[in-house]
């Protein structure tokens, strides 16, 4: 009786393996794929680590430091009796920053105030390129921005280029990438006023009537802007063409540091000259 007993156990034991060794194989196959895929993403994510650090060493070296820290000149020029007093405590940058360049060159000099962007040209309808350089001085309160502007060329081949791709001057420029703007667009588009948010985002302030103002390109414009507590004053050629009142539709203030951007053109600022008021 003891030894059916056993014989059957045996049996049933059997029964149950047979039966259940593909759950097991299954089980095992499973337990495979989760480990391979593991492995699988795990691979993966110290590429994009790499990938990540690298890009990161890249932005570093495309923010380095065009031109070394000067001290600013003490002398002023001899007092001739007409000139505006404005004029004779002028400071200048002492730095410039490249922060990008758009896959084309960017030239700035201390020496001459004087800044230069060329990004690359862009070929296609979807495809846009950009530089950006900024001083190394933070602004704050009244001050008055002076440069001289000219747009040389716009550099977008195979499509009609678009009036906003000239000179931009940026102001009031923030760490975080935003900061307030003026362009002086051909075409009859004429000036505009505005803000850069970041991730393409922007918010429009001001802009003139189509038709009242032209900016030809390879023209030079010499361009003042005054701010003074929440007025910001724009001059061209020394008539004024904006008087704006900041309000509650601006999302920024106009601290910050001075810039010079290009969109997709070949853009010259000299004779810059920044001032506290």
């Amino acid at each position: 009786m003891y030894q059916k007993r056993v014989g059957f156990s045996l049996l049933a034991l059997g029964f149950v393996v047979f039966f259940m060794s593909p759950l097991v194989q299954n089980t095992s196959f499973i337990q495979t794929a989760d480990a391979a895929g593991k492995s699988v993403q795990q691979r993966q994510q110290r590429v994009a680590i790499r990938l990540e650090k690298k890009a990161a060493r890249r932005a570093a070296r495309e923010r380095s430091l065009i031109n070394r820290t000067v001290p600013i000149s003490t002398t002023l020029p001899p007092a001739s009796g007409t000139e505006n007093h404005l004029d004779i405590t002028q400071q200048v940058a002492t730095s410039f920053f490249e922060v990008f360049n758009g896959y084309g060159t960017t030239v700035a000099d201390v020496n001459t105030q004087s800044v230069h962007l060329r990004p690359m040209a862009s070929t296609t309808a979807g495809e846009t390129h950009a530089g950006l350089v900024r001083t190394g001085e933070w602004m704050t309160g009244d001050y008055q921005i002076s440069t001289t502007i000219t747009t040389n060329e716009q550099l977008r081949t195979g499509f009609a280029p678009n009036p906003w791709e000239v000179a931009w001057l940026p102001f009031g420029y923030n760490e975080d990438g935003t900061f307030k703007y003026l362009i002086f667009k051909p075409n009859g588009y004429g000036v505009e006023l505005g803000e850069s948010l970041g991730n393409n985002a922007q918010n429009f302030l001001w802009t003139s009537a189509v038709g009242a103002l032209d900016f030809p390109i390879q023209t030079s414009y010499d361009v003042r802007v005054e701010v003074r507590g929440q007025v910001i004053s724009v001059f061209v050629n020394g008539a004024s063409v904006l008087t704006y009142l900041q309000n509650a539709r601006d999302h920024l203030d106009t601290d910050g540091y001075v810039g010079f951007y290009s969109e997709d053109a070949d853009v010259s600022f000299t004779k810059i000259s920044i001032t506290s008021l």
